[in-house]
């Protein structure tokens, strides 16, 4: 299976930014994050996979990319689903305590102001 992130860019630091998440080239479903290079924090907002695509390790491979290019930074989830629950229950995250837990910092809280989304 060859998953590819494609990212966008921040309007501005800290900013929430999205990667669409490739499958061989075809765009199978996309994921949101907010990275704080300062703080080095990284909150995983969201997690898409299309129906057809689902439940065949996708996201799993698409969410250890995310990670890999943020090593080292402390990561935390927005509040979960509990339809996302099992998901999450077998897939490895470094901070288990903080799965749906988000450790938003002020950068972040200014990025949202500087783009208008308070």
């Amino acid at each position: 299976m060859f998953v590819s992130l494609v990212w966008s860019t921040p309007l501005v630091p800290a900013a929430s930014q999205r990667a669409e998440i490739r499958l061989g080239g075809d765009l199978v479903s996309d994921v949101d994050v907010r990275v704080c290079d300062a703080c080095q924090r990284a909150v995983l907002e969201h997690i898409r996979v299309d129906a057809a695509h689902g439940r065949c390790g996708v996201a799993r491979e698409a969410l250890a990319q995310v990670m890999e290019a943020w090593p080292g930074y402390s990561w935390s989830t927005t509040e979960l689903d509990p339809e996302v629950a099992e998901f999450w229950r077998r897939v490895f995250w470094p901070t288990p305590v903080l799965l749906g837990a988000p450790q938003w910092c002020g950068h972040m809280a200014e990025a949202e102001s500087a783009i208008g989304c308070e």
